[in-house]
């Protein structure tokens, strides 16, 4: 009777186990509530990536190298200094059978109209101080250079070119001397015979010709006076009386709306 007691209560005790394991497996695990659900995390923005490589976030508190390069695609600060300005290249065309051009226009030693008083001062090696009149000039080494500040900013004007300066010259190596027949050998012209009577079309048809116009002139019934523009520039070059020979050049910017200094008088 108590062996089967013994039996009994071991396996009730048995059935007690065996139900308390299967109620503890079909029990939820306690949720974690800092966890995040996976439907959650898909749908968290993602910072793009940039075309050097992944995105890495940047800590604003950070300080700047100074010695690292500056961004090319940085905008410059406003205020920052231009580079001065300087002589401008001396072109010298060698295509006689082409109409002179703007860029042509420029002395020697390289100044032309339009550039400042302190550049061309700085070129020609003038210290004198710049007036505060609206029209000024000085000469240096038989050059002229009259310059126009109304406009509060002085700039070259006209360039009168005499007859003391023989080592000068102007475009297509034109200098101070050349006989006529030289200078037109230099140009397209087309009339070269010298007449007293007319205008002679040296090349172009009409002054305002975008492509550049020429033409020669007796002045006075007394000296012959060829005219070549450009879209930026009136050239005068005057020959002499006796030999037909360059007597000066006149080099001005925007011709009509120019006050030019008296020139005097062929000899």
């Amino acid at each position: 009777m108590k062996k089967t007691t013994r039996v009994l209560a071991l396996l009730l005790c048995v059935c007690l186990m065996l139900s308390f394991a299967a109620c503890k497996k079909d029990t939820p695990a306690k949720e974690n509530k800092n966890e995040t659900p996976n439907d959650e995390q898909n749908n968290m923005p993602v910072a793009p990536d940039t075309p050097d490589g992944p995105y890495v976030p940047v800590d604003p508190n950070t300080p700047v190298d100074p010695n690292t390069p500056a961004d090319p695609n940085t905008p410059s600060t406003p205020g920052t200094p231009t580079t001065p300005e300087k002589p401008a290249e001396v072109v010298r065309s060698t295509a006689y059978d082409t109409r002179v051009t703007a860029d042509e226009v420029v002395l020697h030693n390289g100044i032309k109209t339009g550039m400042s008083f302190e550049t061309v001062a700085a070129v020609t090696g003038y210290t004198g101080t710049k007036p505060t009149d609206t029209y000024f000039s000085f000469t240096v080494d038989g050059i002229l250079y009259s310059f126009d500040q109304s406009n509060g900013t002085a700039f070259l004007n006209y360039i009168n070119v005499g007859e003391e300066a023989t080592s000068a010259s102007i475009f297509r190596d034109i200098k101070i001397g050349d006989h006529i027949t030289d200078v037109f050998k230099k140009i397209p012209a087309r009339d070269t015979e010298l007449k007293k009577w007319a205008i002679q079309g040296i090349y172009g048809y009409e002054k305002d010709d975008p492509k550049g116009y020429a033409d020669l002139q007796f002045i006075a019934l007394s000296y012959y006076q060829l005219m070549i523009i450009t879209k930026d520039t009136t050239t005068k070059i005057i020959f002499s009386r006796v030999g037909t020979n360059v007597k000066w050049v006149e080099i001005s910017h925007n011709y009509e709306n120019m006050p030019f200094p008296d020139t005097g008088t062929i000899k």
